[in-house]
């Protein structure tokens, strides 16, 4: 079965993972890239929320099932604050402990996490975010309180 992602159709079993590619700095159409278990990648004008949503109508992944958000100390929101207003979209803690801002979703590869985009780069978080545990990874967006 194809699952149509943007304006191409994917044998869903094919894909090994979904990257964003969107650079809040360049104003072009979202583009994902969609690597296959083959080892190809393919660049689709989409958004992660579409293709997100194509796998899920088609049965290849669940709805996200998020918990409660945690409460953040007054330093941990102004932190989330920031790095949100910096770009940056997830927050990562490698296996070691170590926590990573990133711009792009994070790549775990047997538990620490790689940038998702060649670009970039991560941003090292010496404290804050206890909650996050050892191999998590959390949006910062799930964390800013609705204004």
């Amino acid at each position: 079965m194809l699952v149509k992602i943007g304006d191409c159709f994917v044998e869903p079993s094919e894909i090994a993972m979904v990257v964003d590619s969107y650079d809040s700095h360049v104003e072009v159409k979202p583009m994902i890239c969609i690597h296959l278990r083959c080892g190809s990648s393919h660049w689709i004008h989409s958004t992660m929320d579409e293709a997100e949503a194509a796998l899920i109508d088609a049965g290849v992944m669940e709805e996200p099932v998020y918990d409660e958000v945690p409460e953040l100390t007054d330093e941990e929101d102004a932190k989330a604050q920031a790095l949100f207003d910096a770009g940056y979209k997830y927050l990562a803690r490698d296996e070691d402990g170590k926590l990573f801002a990133y711009k792009f979703e994070p790549v775990e590869n047997q538990g620490f996490y790689m940038p998702g985009s060649p670009a970039e780069t991560a941003e090292r978080i010496d404290r804050f975010f206890d909650f996050i545990s050892p191999g998590g990874c959390c949006p910062i967006a799930g964390l800013l309180l609705p204004y």
